[in-house]
């Protein structure tokens, strides 16, 4: 009699370990870190919304002109180095400094775009609002894996890509270099985030944030922060 007890017991305490470690591991999977899984289709949804709605505020600044009394000038139309892909050019870009900023990367791209269309404004506008679209994006998969809801992520990146405050950068060629550190920036946080919680290859996305983080400076010093 005493024999069946113990091993009933036994057998009892084994069914509620069991049930305490399938609990465990039930929670640890809710806490596991998420990442925005790109065949989710209400992803899709939110952040096609979104950008759709970004598209449609922004558009008419593709048809606006250079502001040539403020900045559009010294960065593109005046700006001699941008007008000629050559090494020596190059040289000048990445070793001055430019209206008393260092921002070799972002007066590169200048360069590019001038190389493509020469003093045609449409193009420089169609790259800010681009990078602008990308850097919402770029929120709203950061806050996806911060808060491990997609609803905060669209509702966080829709005030990030119709907030007024962004006009500027997105409407003004010369703040070019705001979109442009700011995409770098988003994506060497969320190179970061990896690292933290990557269990495995946690070196190659150290060095992806750092390598980020380096090109954010070199399009805009307020990376610092």
């Amino acid at each position: 009699m005493a024999g069946k007890k113990g091993k009933y017991k036994k057998v009892h305490l084994q069914k509620a370990k069991n049930k305490t470690q399938k609990h465990i591991s039930s929670k640890s999977e809710k806490l596991k870190p998420k990442t925005l899984n790109l065949l989710d289709k209400k992803s899709y949804f939110y952040i096609g919304v979104i950008l759709l709605l970004i598209i449609i505020i922004y558009i008419p600044t593709i048809n606006n002109d250079f502001v040539v009394s403020w900045d559009d000038g010294d960065y593109i139309t005046n700006n001699i180095p941008i007008h000629d892909l050559t090494a020596e050019n190059f040289k000048i870009i990445w070793s001055t400094y430019h209206m008393g900023i260092y921002h070799p990367l972002t007066i590169t791209v200048y360069a590019l775009e001038y190389s493509l269309v020469g003093a045609n404004p449409e193009l420089f506008h169609i790259i800010n609002l681009l990078f602008h679209l990308l850097n919402t994006f770029l929120v709203f998969w950061f806050i996806t894996l911060i808060s491990r809801r997609i609803e905060i992520a669209a509702i966080c990146a829709v005030f990030f890509g119709i907030h007024p405050m962004h006009v500027e950068s997105v409407a003004w060629i010369s703040e070019l270099k705001d979109v442009l550190y700011s995409f770098f920036f988003l994506f060497a946080m969320i190179s970061y985030y990896f690292f933290i919680n990557k269990k495995n290859n946690k070196a190659k996305y150290y060095i992806y944030s750092l390598v980020l983080f380096t090109f954010s400076l070199l399009s805009k010093s307020a990376a610092v922060t």
